[in-house]
């Protein structure tokens, strides 16, 4: 476990009254775009306690500790979501008492969202490895038993290996497998990666029906492990970023494995638009829904796809 990670979440601390009021005002943040943006400017960040300070912030279905150094930690202090397209696709895919997972879950953000869409009867799966992450992860759920989330220590990955994640400072998000390998301002660790299709079948999941990627230029080497000589049935829908585009292996494994694949636009005023794959725009997004041609034909009646 990262220790400073462990010291820095029992410094909790209240953030200021000037602070409390701007979070408080951003929940009624009407755009879809712009919240980090906004969250990590320089003005925002004057109104944030000295460094190392971490605060409970109201999130999804509940609430979730996140450290004010971090890029993910201040947006969701100020606004309570990191990317409110992703959740509004979320709310129109996921019903109550459905299985879904999170895979690179952070600080549990994301997941929070999704454990108040699926409610008491359904589970979220949560998939976080980072030792930056995972103190607060952990600690916003163990605080909370009664939702309906489970984490999995590990990453996700084509095969059961350990592999080295680079974790930048200031943004634990952005721990990758791939990228910002030598960087000075990064941290390393050796880290556990599994298959989710292993995973899912110990657990006796069933149907899952909703997949959130997030993993940093490692969405193959996920989805190989999920769908790849699995005898589970495919989820209907999964979320993902992905800055490869079309002729990306990501793209060509969903694909292969009968998705339809939409890019979520950025920058549409109030809500997640999504483009299909032979139409303008499509190639300059980085955030897509791919949608299972069979499993995902309810889903793809809310999404109106």
């Amino acid at each position: 476990m990262d220790t400073r990670a462990s010291e820095t979440t029992l410094q909790m601390r209240n953030a200021s009254i000037s602070a409390q009021i701007l979070a408080h005002a951003g929940r009624r943040y009407p755009f879809a775009s712009g919240r980090a943006r906004i969250a990590n400017s320089k003005l925002a960040r004057k109104f944030l306690p000295p460094s190392g300070a971490c605060v409970w912030t109201s999130v999804g279905a509940g609430r979730c500790l996140v450290p004010l150094d971090d890029f993910v930690g201040r947006t969701a202090f100020f606004f309570g979501d990191m990317d409110c397209k992703l959740t509004q696709v979320a709310a129109l895919c996921i019903r109550p008492g459905d299985t879904v997972l999170d895979v690179g879950a952070n600080l549990g953000v994301v997941s929070l969202h999704l454990a108040k869409l699926v409610g008491a009867r359904g589970t979220v799966h949560a998939f976080e490895p980072s030792p930056r992450a995972l103190p607060f992860l952990k600690r916003t759920f163990q605080d909370q038993p009664h939702l309906p989330v489970k984490i999995h220590e590990i990453a996700a990955g084509a095969a059961d290996d350990e592999i080295y994640l680079n974790v930048p400072e200031g943004n634990a998000g952005q721990g990758s497998f791939i990228h910002h390998a030598g960087r000075a301002a990064a941290d390393r660790f050796m880290v556990p990666v599994r298959p989710l299709r292993s995973v899912l079948k110990e657990e006796q999941t069933g149907k899952v029906s909703f997949v959130k990627i997030d993993v940093e230029s490692y969405e193959a080497e996920v989805l190989e492990g999920l769908l790849n000589a699995s005898q589970l049935p495919p989820p209907s829908v999964i979320v993902m970023e992905d800055f490869e585009g079309r002729e990306g292996r990501a793209q060509k494994i969903l694909r292969s494995f009968e998705y339809d694949i939409f890019g979520i636009r950025t920058g549409s005023a109030w809500r997640a638009r999504l483009v299909a794959s032979d139409r303008p725009g499509f190639d300059a997004c980085s955030e897509f829904v791919a949608v299972h041609r069979e499993s995902g034909n309810e889903a793809r009646k809310r999404l109106k796809i």
